[in-house]
């Protein structure tokens, strides 16, 4: 769920604008607070809405689902590729590398990085941004202050302190003059005009005028907009059709969306008239609501990430794991917290290490590193002890955790 605007709690999935999906959904990592609970998602489009941060290290997102031609890895604390056989592709050269979309990949020359509280592998700064093919030559010469993934033909680039769109081969197609600017979804891209998000199309018209100030991006002709203190769905013009009034609102996928809203406990009816200490008259739960904004799983979640291969991580008084779209807890799990399924697998950590789940429950890789992410053709990046590596979908490593 990705709100651009603000950085949200844990049942949004962030967008990180580098995932327009990757560091969530254009390419770096910028976050576009999600509306709702999200996992990573700006690295594909740049969808960070919100404030503009530094690169981090980060794993690919899975919204969309990236080009896995090439895998970024790093060795000798300089940023290459490796193919899926495990074979160096394009030799460590570059200070960052992001992952490949649309046949090209975002890198960074001559950028540090530096140490900042609370994030371990440190933040990058400085350098220009560039994009290479997957034979490793620079397609897109490296002069930008930012940039991000390719999404329907365009990225997002920042220049001179402002942000605009060029195409595959370079050429400036709408010009830098928006504070933000995320990937294109759906036909349509939002953007930061002054303090309001906006929506344009691929010709740079602005199709929605910018009066938002937290958006998502447009998934299944909807898009999750923030309007008094409340959110709601826009439609492609721009109005609401389903109405702002929910505290919190995620992507719709596969039908169904995670809401998230104030609910009040039922009491018995002897104690109706009297005050229960303990017991909180508004309760933030979370629920699903169909295209239509009919809610269709009762709010009943302490959380509740978006649906994937018919299957949704929540976390159910006490009870974590995977619901259908029934609202059935199908898949209980007895760990720490878990991921989307992708190629009929998701990541859960039990006991602080990640491992790989099926969707009968059983481990099938063990639990043993510190981050896992989704399957993307068969492989999976990891990470030990601050190290990237990558695993194929019975735990073998083709690429051994490196730095």
């Amino acid at each position: 769920m990705i709100v651009l605007g603000r950085e949200t709690p844990r049942p949004v999935a962030h967008w990180n604008r580098s995932h327009s999906l990757e560091n969530k959904m254009n390419g770096t990592v910028k976050s576009f607070p999600i509306v709702v609970l999200f996992p990573v998602l700006l690295t594909l489009a740049s969808p960070c809405f919100g404030q503009a941060a530094p690169v981090v290290e980060t794993a690919p997102t899975t919204i969309p689902a990236l080009e896995a031609v090439l895998y970024p890895i790093k060795q000798g604390g300089k940023w290459g590729y490796i193919n899926r056989a495990g074979y160096i592709a394009v030799q460590p050269r570059f200070a960052w590398a992001g992952d490949f979309s649309e046949g090209r990949a975002r890198v960074n020359v001559g950028g540090t990085f530096r140490k900042r509280r609370g994030q371990p592998q440190g933040v990058l700064v400085g350098g220009r941004w560039g994009y290479i093919d997957n034979t490793g030559n620079i397609s897109i010469q490296p002069i930008y202050q930012q940039a991000f993934n390719f999404l329907d033909g365009l990225a997002a680039v920042r220049i001179n302190g402002k942000e605009g769109y060029i195409d595959q081969f370079g050429k400036v197609v709408i010009a830098p003059k928006y504070a933000m600017a995320a990937g294109f979804f759906d036909g349509l891209a939002a953007v930061k005009i002054g303090a309001r998000w906006g929506f344009i199309d691929k010709t740079g018209k602005l199709i929605i005028p910018n009066r938002f100030p937290y958006v998502g991006y447009f998934s299944e002709g909807l898009a999750p907009a923030e309007m008094r203190g409340r959110y709601g769905y826009l439609d492609k013009k721009g109005k609401f059709a389903i109405k702002s009034q929910f505290l919190v609102a995620g992507q719709f996928s596969d039908g169904l969306a995670p809401v998230q809203v104030n609910t009040q406990p039922r009491r018995k009816k002897a104690d109706r008239k009297k005050k229960l200490s303990g017991i909180k008259r508004n309760m933030r739960l979370w629920g699903y609501v169909d295209t239509s904004g009919k809610i269709v799983i009762r709010p009943r979640f302490a959380s509740a990430e978006e649906f994937s291969e018919a299957l949704a991580f929540v976390w159910d008084a006490g009870t974590i794991g995977y619901i259908d779209k029934t609202g059935r807890m199908v898949l209980p799990v007895k760990g720490d917290t878990g991921q989307k399924f992708s190629q009929g697998l998701a990541a859960v950590r039990f006991d602080g290490k990640f491992g790989y789940i099926d969707k009968t429950g059983r481990k099938v890789i063990p639990p043993r590193f510190e981050r896992a992410y989704p399957f993307v053709n068969g492989v999976a990046r990891i990470q030990v002890q601050g190290k990237v590596g990558y695993i194929d979908k019975r735990g073998r490593y083709i690429w051994e955790p490196s730095n």
